[in-house]
């Protein structure tokens, strides 16, 4: 069957860039692709990918492709087979991208809504840098506990060591040999394993 002269014409005209062409594409098949994309994305997929992203890129190759005239087309039912294989194959594409080992989205979990949290619901708990103020009272006392056998200058080496300052520094400003700081914190480390025990 030969093809009409009105979607000849618009073909060619399509391929000289013309908008007017173009819009008719558009008002043709956009509604219909768009529902297309939508049924071949999942509801997880949709989250990284939008189905009107999809159809543009469809459109976009499409029309690059129709510039070269790389399409010998006989009428609109032609033209809505290629789009429709062009929708698939993107929207295949985009979700064996999201399927990769790295961005695999089946292993995404998503928390639950705020609504719907129950007490059994433990795993999303938000993590906090600063300590709780339980913790701040029990850091407090076990601090207290491994110090209070020292004398100032050993006071003084843990203090600094909880600082992040290294043996040499600490050593060096206390004006003690790094063998002084080294046995001052092996002592602090075997009383906190024995406080653990």
């Amino acid at each position: 069957m030969a093809p009409s002269a009105t979607f000849q014409e618009m073909m060619i005209n399509l391929g000289a860039g013309e908008q007017k062409a173009a819009e008719k594409v558009f008002e043709r098949f956009t509604g219909k692709l768009l529902g297309l994309a939508r049924s071949r994305l999942d509801a997880r997929l949709q989250q990284k990918v939008d189905p009107e992203d999809v159809l543009q890129s469809v459109y976009r190759s499409f029309f690059r492709r129709q510039e070269n005239n790389e399409f010998d087309l006989d009428g609109w039912d032609e033209l809505w087979a290629l789009l429709v294989t062009f929708t698939v194959r993107k929207c295949c594409k985009q979700a064996r991208h999201f399927q990769r080992e790295k961005r695999d989205i089946s292993r995404e979990e998503s928390p639950k809504q705020a609504d719907e949290q129950t007490e059994e619901f433990t795993e999303w708990k938000l993590v906090s840098r600063e300590p709780t103020p339980e913790q701040a009272v029990l850091l407090t006392e076990l601090l207290d506990q491994v110090m209070s056998p020292f004398d100032e200058q050993g006071q003084t080496i843990i203090s600094m060591r909880l600082q992040g300052y290294s043996e040499k520094e600490i050593s060096s400003e206390i004006n003690r040999t790094v063998r002084t700081v080294r046995r001052v914190l092996s002592r602090v480390r075997i009383q906190l394993v024995s406080e653990m025990e």
